[in-house]
């Protein structure tokens, strides 16, 4: 595994690739099977899954870190792509809302 500064937010990748650890344990978590979880990143082999899940029993907490950190921008995207979809009254009415004023 490597972690390298402005590489995936420096959390740790499957070895030279851009393929976050945190994928791989998401999609085996998912789908609960290794064979499924190999066919969901063809460009890893078998040993670099195994690896990838190893090191996250190993170092859970860096892991588990990044996860709920790409869970947190997920939700910022999403929710400003919501705010940027809304008609502008309701946009305010959200504002509104959340402040207690509306």
């Amino acid at each position: 595994m490597s972690e390298t500064e402005g590489v995936c937010g420096g959390y740790p990748c499957v070895g030279d690739t851009r393929i976050p650890v945190r994928s791989v344990v998401t999609v085996y978590g998912q789908l609960g099977d290794f064979a499924q979880t190999m066919d969901a990143f063809p460009r890893l082999t078998r040993e670099e899954i195994r690896y990838a899940l190893d090191w996250y029993r190993m170092h859970p907490e860096r892991v588990d870190e990044d996860i709920r950190r790409n869970a947190r921008t997920l939700e910022d995207r999403q929710s400003r792509q919501r705010d940027a979809g809304a008609p502008r009254w309701r946009a305010a009415r959200s504002a509104q809302a959340g402040s207690g004023r509306g």
